[in-house]
């Protein structure tokens, strides 16, 4: 996944994604523990984890994970974000 994000002021970009499944940490992304297997996100931007666990829940009352991860301030981002099946 490729955002690129071009502002008229200094703005913090967030990358977000939000699933049923546990997301473990590590080192340079994130897993989410799918029962089909585990799914990986990997970045290389720098970035500042905002959100790891459970943020919500869905209208049957499930728990939803949420993965954000916010830049540092700027006019112009571009992340490269890679989501694979581990």
């Amino acid at each position: 996944i490729v955002d690129e994000i071009d502002a008229t002021e200094d703005i913090s970009a967030v990358f977000n994604l939000h699933s049923y499944d546990r997301i473990d940490l590590v080192e340079g992304g994130a897993n989410f523990i799918a029962a089909s297997g585990p799914v990986r996100v990997r970045w290389d931007w720098q970035g500042e984890l905002l959100c790891s666990g459970v943020d919500l829940t869905d209208g049957d009352h499930r728990d939803v994970y949420h993965l954000a991860v916010a830049t540092p301030p700027g006019r112009r981002h571009k992340l490269e974000t890679i989501i694979e099946l581990a």
